[in-house]
């Protein structure tokens, strides 16, 4: 069997059932070997588990080790099975996108062992030996160029596909608003009267207006009970134009929180809301002392009886 040290690949993670799992535990790999039979990698195996003569590829692995922090799943987690990074790496990072980011899955190559190319190399080797080759007589060269456009054809696994002409590539929004739904559908609202959906969707149409700007509505669970329109609320809410928050907690909290993860990818964030979250800035000082600056306040212009809203004013800058 052909032995080679892992020098390039430290350490290999293990996570179960990906995507919804996190990471517990690694291990690092003291070598591979490869092209090994059934019968020594299982010796005195059942030959029915392995009917094949495939080779095997065998990964030779220290003691398992407990991560004294899990790394949890994260945004956009790999696909199941090993993956390799250093090991300071994996114990600095709190989710998977900070080990394995997105943007780097193309060159995930680099990190995994020589083996696992080779195949494509010499895929690679023999299309280059046919320009070598003698020109064949024209009815074979045309079930050849034929047989190639089917295989070009065929997609090829693991990368992506590609964008159609003409499609927009998504850009960062010039703003993102986060919109405290519940606070608005109750603005000039009794409890009797209970929350007015079209609040919202005025709000929505306004912030909507500013162009390239991005909109999240987030709602307390309970609203949904105590709502003029509960059907057309329950369908935003299915259709994920209104997000909202679990059972028996408060929505401030996921709006603070929202907020605060798009501010750490760079955007521009405004909270809308005329509340502000005093309880939340004194207990987490100085986590929320942003908040302050980027909250917007609201109001409706009403018919003259004051019983319709018509049109949402947000504060200027």
């Amino acid at each position: 069997p052909i032995v080679r040290s892992t020098s390039d690949a430290s350490y290999i993670a293990f996570y179960r059932g990906a995507p919804t799992s996190a990471i517990t535990h690694y291990a690092k790999v003291t070598k591979i070997e490869k092209n090994l039979t059934f019968a020594q990698v299982f010796p005195g195996g059942s030959v029915a588990v392995k009917r094949d003569e495939k080779p095997l590829k065998v990964y030779r692995l220290d003691k398992l080790t407990e991560l004294k922090r899990r790394v949890k799943k994260g945004r956009n987690p790999p696909v199941s099975g090993p993956r390799y990074t250093k090991l300071a790496t994996l114990r600095k990072a709190r989710y998977l996108d900070e080990v394995w980011t997105p943007d780097k899955e193309k060159g995930k190559e680099k990190a995994e062992p020589k083996d696992k190319a080779e195949p494509e190399k010499k895929g690679k080797g023999k299309r280059g030996k046919k320009k070598d080759e003698k020109p064949s007589p024209p009815e074979a060269s045309a079930a050849e160029d034929e047989k190639g456009k089917k295989r070009r054809k065929r997609k090829k696994r693991g990368k992506s596909k590609e964008r159609p002409e003409g499609e927009s590539v998504p850009t960062r929004p010039s703003v993102h608003y986060i919109v405290d739904g519940s606070n608005v559908a109750l603005e000039a609202r009794t409890f009797k009267q209970g929350g007015c959906l079209k609040q919202i969707e005025l709000v929505m149409e306004k912030l909507g207006k500013t162009e390239g700007s991005a909109v999240t509505v987030l709602v307390d669970a309970n609203l949904r009970h105590h709502i003029d329109r509960k059907d057309d609320l329950e369908r935003m809410i299915n259709e994920r134009r209104v997000l909202q928050s679990p059972a028996q907690t408060d929505a401030d909290e996921f709006i603070l929180q929202t907020a605060e993860a798009y501010r750490s990818r760079g955007q521009k964030v405004i909270i809308i809301t005329n509340d502000r979250y005093l309880d939340y800035i004194k207990k987490y000082k100085p986590r929320f002392d942003w908040v302050k600056e980027t909250a917007k306040q609201f109001m409706f212009v009403f018919t003259p009886d004051g019983s319709e809203p018509l049109e949402a004013m947000i504060t200027l800058d």
